[in-house]
């Protein structure tokens, strides 16, 4: 697990923490808001885009609904992350999903 801030982010009413840099079990990237990730998670794992959306070193995966919402500007704006491509969607049974692909910085 590798820290990426010098000084925590502010997620309002969800609560201040720093980032971390760890990985999901098949090896993607895992961008967690707290130690465990008590604060929240940036990254998703998706096994099912990696059809059309390949992930190549430092990059990976943010949801655009949920949870992102809350998550993904006061990271972002913290300038450890650069968007890559356009916004693309899953097609889940129940609804489409909206995702982005995000690189970590200064780690290409």
């Amino acid at each position: 697990m590798e820290k990426l801030t010098k000084k925590p982010v502010s997620f309002g009413s969800c609560g201040t923490g720093h980032l971390f840099k760890k990985y999901y079990i098949d090896g993607n990237i895992a961008i967690t808001a707290g130690k465990s990730g008590e604060i929240g998670v940036l990254s998703v794992n998706l096994p099912e885009a990696r059809e059309h959306q390949k992930l190549n070193k430092n990059e990976f995966f943010v949801k655009l609904y949920g949870t992102g919402k809350t998550m993904n500007k006061p990271c972002f704006d913290t300038g450890l992350f650069e968007k890559i491509g356009e916004p693309f969607s899953i097609d889940y049974e129940t609804h489409f999903s909206k995702f982005e692909k995000w690189r970590v910085k200064d780690e290409k």
